[in-house]
């Protein structure tokens, strides 16, 4: 098995990447989240709305 030694400027590079994903990383997993969350609302609330819905037009439909 070869090793690959990287050179002196991409290491650095490499070593910035990664630096900077440490120091943003919990804020975009916290950002992906949020998101997620948010859509689980909507999804949750998406279904019964739209029974509630359909069961007021229904009714109201019967009444005339």
């Amino acid at each position: 098995m070869k090793f690959r030694v990287l050179s002196l400027p991409h290491a650095a590079r490499l070593q910035n990447l990664v630096s900077s994903f440490r120091k943003q990383g919990p804020f975009a997993i916290l950002g992906l989240g949020g998101a997620l969350t948010v859509l689980w609302i909507v999804l949750i609330t998406w279904i019964p709305l739209r029974l509630i819905t359909s069961a007021i037009s229904r009714a109201v439909a019967d009444l005339l």
